[in-house]
């Protein structure tokens, strides 16, 4: 599931190499990763990421968490708040939406090693009291289907959980056009895709 390869998966693929009878990959793009990495293709069976069917009774987020008394529109990005999640792209995009939707606030759920300086990027350009940080929270799918919209801003992703989670409760979906994300929505069909780094189409789609 990870398309990471610094220098410790490259010695961990090495030594299971002749140990390892079967990978499993969780979407073509992660298959195709890794056989161009060196794993042999007749090890590796794809199996794409799946939930349960039973729809999660929305949580009332304007009720849980400290909005804005003004918020008409709740967005959420669901993730972790680490390198490659496309925070920073996020705040930027969502910075120009403020401009034509004041009265929108974004939730960002999860935790990680960069949410100190993307809490600090958030007050830099000015947006901070639209942006609420929810920290880790088990209720992903709850907070989802109590949203009017998901945003994943991944600028590497190799499925992208969420957008299951989101489509399941037909809460409309905005996501960067990369990695293993079009094989699970197709553009302006289940959601609609963005280049990772244009803020502006970022924005328009929210």
């Amino acid at each position: 599931r990870s398309v990471r390869i610094g220098s410790g998966n490259r010695a961990l693929l090495t030594w299971a190499a002749s140990r390892v009878a079967r990978y499993i990959a969780n979407a073509s793009y992660t298959y195709e990763f890794w056989v161009r990495a060196g794993v042999h293709a007749d090890r590796v069976t794809g199996i794409p990421n799946a939930i349960s069917e039973a729809v999660e009774p929305p949580l009332s987020v304007r009720t849980v968490f400290p909005l804005p008394t003004d918020t008409a529109a709740v967005l959420a990005c669901v993730g972790n708040l680490a390198e490659g999640k496309g925070h920073r792209f996020l705040l930027e995009g969502f910075s120009q939406l403020l401009q034509r939707s004041p009265r929108t606030t974004l939730l960002i759920v999860g935790d990680g090693p960069l949410r100190g300086e993307i809490e600090a990027y958030a007050r830099a350009i000015g947006i901070r009291a639209h942006v609420v940080f929810t920290g880790y929270d088990t209720r992903t799918a709850a907070i989802i289907a109590g949203c009017d919209g998901l945003v994943l801003p991944s600028e590497t992703e190799t499925f992208g959980r969420v957008l299951l989670e989101a489509m399941r409760a037909r809460v409309p979906i905005v996501a960067t056009r990369v990695g293993g994300i079009p094989e699970v929505v197709h553009d302006n069909v289940h959601a609609l895709l963005v280049p990772y780094g244009d803020r502006g189409a970022l924005a328009a789609g929210g």
